[in-house]
């Protein structure tokens, strides 16, 4: 039978389509038109069945991540500056920058009250938490030059 031997080569569906007889139609049947050939059809089945559909095009590239922190800092203090207010910090808290007082906190001995006035709790945090150089941003808003520290017991 010639039918067994295309069912080798396509897929299930075609086989089921092809191994239906075809035998002539009752009264209570309808009339189901008939293939002129099995050869005639195989082509077009196979040509169905192998016919693989286009890839669906790539996804649209993620829109850009914005965060919402703040843009990255570009520090102002010169390595003038930043020897100047450390001796200010060495003879106010003996050289330690994240000091954690009740009324003054830093490493320049800031009273909680200026720290936010000036904007550093805005634009840092707490001042025990910032960098020497925060510290010194909001000490500069406060007073441009650091204070005489000729009185400090540090040898300065």
């Amino acid at each position: 039978m010639r039918w067994k031997r295309l069912c080798l080569s396509v897929p299930m569906f075609a086989c089921l389509w092809l191994a239906l007889p075809r035998t002539g139609t009752t009264a209570g049947e309808r009339a189901m038109p008939r293939a002129a050939s099995a050869d005639a059809v195989m082509p077009t089945l196979l040509a169905q069945a192998l016919t693989v559909p286009p890839a669906p095009p790539p996804p649209p590239p993620p829109p850009p991540t914005t965060t919402t922190s703040a843009p990255s800092w570009a520090d102002p203090v010169t390595e003038e500056e930043r020897v100047e207010w450390s001796r200010v910090n060495m003879c106010e808290e003996n050289g330690n920058w994240h000091v954690r007082g009740s009324a003054y906190s830093g490493g320049l001995g800031i009273s909680e009250a200026n720290w936010v006035r000036y904007g550093g709790q805005r634009d840092f945090g707490p001042e025990w938490a910032a960098t020497p150089d925060e510290q010194i941003v909001v000490a500069m808003r406060i007073q441009p030059y650091p204070p005489d520290q000729h009185g400090c017991t540090g040898g300065w």
